[in-house]
Order: structure tokens, then C-alpha cells, then sequence
């Protein structure tokens, strides 16, 4: 690792270190009691997954939603999500997890609206002191199945009615880049009737060069 990296990933964890001290706090105002917590006090070593959750495609957006990180039954670390620091329709969360070299790590979810709790699809991990899964601007994905409605995908996505050939970015925005100025409409239909769409849904007027839209899809629970 070249010294430009070493020094990155230094304010990374460092800044990442920063988020948690005040988890506590995020949590005492959201008046939410935690459903896991770890003792902490067992371990030395801890590593860190900055982390959002979803459900198919669509992200998990509230402060109701809380992760756990465990070894087998043994909860090894917890966090609520809150307010992504630079995007404001992300909720991520600053999940500190304790324990030894080589662990298994597996993740659960607690909807803390609905009183659900979901078993994470992502395989297993392996506990690594000190290591990083995830980015600020790159979070990772701690993926769940059926939190929000049994069929909550998106049916198409439509520009002056023609599908783009490839979404880029997250799953819920894309980018198009013009070499002209133009008036576009933007259509979402989500598969699941019930759901509604918001966001960058309509007609703009797009600059030239690159332009980005984001669109969200709230799907009823079930």
C-alpha cells in the first residue's frame, strides 16, 4: 500500500472513528431503545462496516432501522441508521464490530417501526482488525428480503418514453450526459401498484454536459 493510500485510509478510519462517538447521542435523541448491544469490553480489536440497507433495490431511509453484526448468536456490534453526511435521501449507518481475528461475521435487521427482524443475504465475513467494508461515498450494502412489499421493483424507467440502455450510479439514480440543451421527461413506474415514486420525476430543462436524478420508491409494507 503506497503512502497516498496509507494516508486516506487513516482519515477514513479516523473520521469514521469521529461518527461513532456520537452514535450514542443520535440514539438518545431518536429516543429509540436498541434492540442488540455487544459488550465491547471482551475485545481488543474492532473493525468497522459503513453500511445502508436494502431491500431489492430499494434503500432502507429512516432512523428506524437498526443493524446488527453477530458471531453466531453473539452480538458483536449495533447501530441505528441516520442521515447520510453528504446525501440527503441515504440513511447509513457507522457500524463498529468487535471481536478476534477470523471470526465469522453475519448480519441482521431490525425495523424498529414495524417490529420486524431480518436475516442479511450477504455471506459471510471474516473479522479483520481494524478493516473497513464500505465508504462514505461507497456504503456497503447490507441486502434483506421482503421488509417493504412482496413485489417492490421497478416495472420500467422511461426518458421522452424510451428505456435507457444502462442505469449507472445506485440503483435508484442515473446519470446522462448531453452534448446539447434539451427538455426531457423522466417516468418511473415501480412493479408493485401500491408504491409511490419521488424524486426527479417529470419534465427538466438539461444542460449540457453531465446531469444526474435520483428517484424513490416507497412500497407499501407487508
Amino acid at each position: 500500500m503506497n503512502f497516498k493510500k496509507c494516508i486516506s485510509r487513516y482519515i477514513l478510519s479516523f473520521t469514521i472513528g469521529i461518527i461513532a462517538l456520537f452514535s450514542a447521542e443520535i440514539v438518545e435523541a431518536q429516543n429509540i431503545e436498541k434492540k442488540w448491544n455487544a459488550d465491547f469490553r471482551r475485545f481488543s480489536d474492532n473493525m468497522t462496516a459503513v453500511s445502508i440497507v436494502k431491500d431489492g433495490i430499494i434503500e432502507l431511509a429512516n432512523d428506524q432501522v437498526e443493524i446488527g453484526a453477530f458471531c453466531n448468536s453473539d452480538c458483536r456490534g449495533s447501530v441505528l441508521l441516520q442521515p447520510h453526511p453528504t446525501q440527503p435521501s441515504s440513511f447509513i449507518g457507522f457500524l463498529m464490530i468487535y471481536g478476534n481475528q477470523n471470526d465469522s461475521i453475519t448480519f441482521k435487521v431490525y425495523d424498529h417501526q414495524n417490529n420486524k427482524e431480518y436475516i442479511a443475504l450477504n455471506e459471510t465475513i471474516l473479522f479483520s482488525t481494524n478493516a473497513i467494508f464500505g465508504e462514505i461515498e461507497l456504503p456497503y450494502a447490507i441486502k434483506i428480503d421482503g421488509a417493504l412489499s412482496s413485489n417492490n421493483s421497478i416495472e420500467s424507467l422511461l426518458i421522452n418514453g424510451v428505456e435507457p440502455t444502462k442505469v449507472l450510479g445506485s440503483d435508484t439514480a442515473f446519470h446522462l450526459t448531453l452534448d446539447y440543451t434539451t427538455s426531457i421527461t423522466i417516468s418511473v413506474s415501480p412493479e408493485d401498484e401500491n408504491a409511490s415514486v419521488s424524486g426527479d420525476i417529470g419534465t427538466f430543462d438539461v444542460e449540457e454536459g453531465a446531469n444526474t436524478f435520483v428517484f424513490t420508491i416507497t412500497a407499501q409494507n407487508g
